[in-house]
């Protein structure tokens, strides 16, 4: 759920010797933030996650494309061992060709302008484990890691929460970015279409068409539709209701269709659901 669904955020835990009592250790980044990618889609400047060639244990590495033709790219990749990202240095230019990409179940990849807009992330995509550690008991596992690290990254509700998120005990999530807080306190549905769209750009994005009629008094028929012109979703809103609350309607309720991760809500005259004032009502928000 969130701004990531359909990414993968890969962490790497450093296990102290006297686990287990006391808890793993985060990098203060995540060691790689991206999504499932074929090879025809990437470009030069783009970062990829799979094995070198030249591995010889097997982990995957972060690289950067500086060529490619049609059988091959020039990697250089990353090596590990520091928490600031921008510290690791470049290993030299790696070739990976074709047949050694197809070799993988799956290989990940970002362009070089993805942002990660998230409260309780940093911009490597690392979270504050204080949370882990104020709980911490050797009865806990790399489980409880894991579900700390989903509820932070599918709910940007900073302070006290549930983990996992249908159970009873509460961890601290600390919020990492004030202004990317204030974005999402004052509109969570703005946010999360910014968030996504700094993410993944227009990857995997359709546009949603979406019209009004009017019904009796305030009450206004939605229509969507997508651009072949088939009737996906219609529900009745009342004009004087939050634009906002209508968008996030839409969003919940219309089916998922496969290879599309997100809709981009287009109205008649052509402006997006973001162009609509935050606090604008529904018939506010159909007017030029």
């Amino acid at each position: 759920q969130g701004p990531f669904q359909g990414a993968h955020l890969v962490y790497w835990l450093q296990y102290p010797t006297v686990y287990p009592f006391q808890p793993p250790k985060f990098d203060w980044s995540a060691h790689f933030v991206g999504f499932p990618v074929t090879w025809d889609e990437v470009e030069v400047g783009w970062w990829i996650f799979l094995i070198p060639a030249s591995a010889q244990d097997g982990r995957r590495m972060k690289g950067r494309v500086t060529q490619k033709t049609g059988q091959e790219l020039k990697v250089c990749f990353r090596e590990g061992g520091s928490e600031d990202e921008e510290e690791r240095p470049e290993m030299p230019e790696e070739s990976v060709d074709r047949e050694w990409w197809n070799c993988h179940d799956v290989v990940l990849g970002c362009s070089a302008e993805a942002v990660v807009h998230h409260p309780l992330l940093n911009a490597g995509g690392g979270a504050c484990a204080c949370g882990i550690r104020d709980v911490w008991s050797p009865s806990r596992s790399f489980a409880h890691c894991l579900a700390f690290m989903r509820v932070a990254v599918e709910d940007p509700q900073a302070g006290q929460k549930p983990v996992p998120r249908d159970g009873t005990e509460e961890m601290c999530f600390c919020g990492l970015d004030g202004d990317v807080t204030l974005e999402y306190e004052r509109d969570p549905t703005a946010w999360l279409s910014k968030a996504r769209r700094l993410f993944f750009h227009d990857r995997g994005v359709a546009p949603l068409c979406v019209a009004a009629d009017g019904l009796e008094g305030n009450l206004l028929r939605i229509v969507c539709s997508n651009l072949a012109g088939e009737e996906l979703l219609q529900i009745q809103a009342d004009g004087e209701s939050a634009f906002r609350h209508l968008e996030r309607q839409i969003r919940e309720q219309i089916p998922r269709v496969e290879g599309i991760s997100a809709w981009k809500i287009v109205l008649p005259d052509g402006r997006c659901a973001d162009d609509v004032p935050t606090d604008a009502t529904v018939r506010e928000g159909f007017r030029r």
